[in-house]
């Protein structure tokens, strides 16, 4: 075999492959030119199993978002509507609400929870449908400001048809995003 593989007739190099260096650095320089684009970074939207039965028609992957949902009555009498935000993706804002509705020990978790239990309660039937408000930045440390929490207490104040469920100390509250920017011991 040493005729067949020897110095002159087998070439091996490292050289012919990038360095980690720099697989590392074209992989920053495509997420980078991509979020600066606009597009997003994950490709899927949606990952609901049934796409007809998606909350939001397709978008159910949204993050950092004020949402609406409206509760509509089967009795006749008038819609009521809840704002609220979420920092991580509207889905799982959605499925902790859900929890909310089947869950007697989280009847008090939102006002739209309580809503919702006070119709149960009361043999009322129900549907709820969501829609995005606005997609908008959570807390930023250079700026020190919460876009997010800001939108959502704009909808409250400006727009009440919005927001009829929605509690007026919701109002004051502290941006809840903040804490995770703070150096404090836990």
């Amino acid at each position: 075999m040493r005729r067949i593989f020897n110095r002159n007739t087998v070439k091996l190099s490292y050289s012919c492959m990038p360095n980690i260096q720099a697989i590392i650095r074209s992989h920053n320089t495509a997420v980078l030119s991509k979020a600066r684009n606009g597009e997003s970074t994950t490709s899927k939207q949606c990952n609901c199993r049934k796409k007809e039965s998606c909350p939001l028609s397709g978008k159910c992957q949204a993050a950092s978002v004020v949402y609406q949902a409206t509760v509509t009555r089967a009795d006749g009498k008038p819609n009521e509507t809840y704002v609220g935000l979420t920092e991580g993706t509207f889905k799982s804002r959605y499925l902790n609400h859900n929890s909310s509705f089947g869950n007697v020990n989280k009847s008090n978790a939102t006002e739209l929870s309580k809503y919702i239990w006070s119709l149960k309660n009361s043999n009322v039937n129900y549907s709820v449908s969501w829609k995005i408000l606005q997609s908008c930045k959570a807390y930023s440390a250079k700026s020190k400001r919460c876009n997010l929490c800001l939108h959502e207490k704009y909808v409250i104040i400006c727009h009440p048809e919005l927001s009829s469920l929605n509690t007026r100390n919701e109002l004051v509250s502290t941006c809840r995003h903040r804490k995770k920017h703070l150096l404090y011991k836990k």
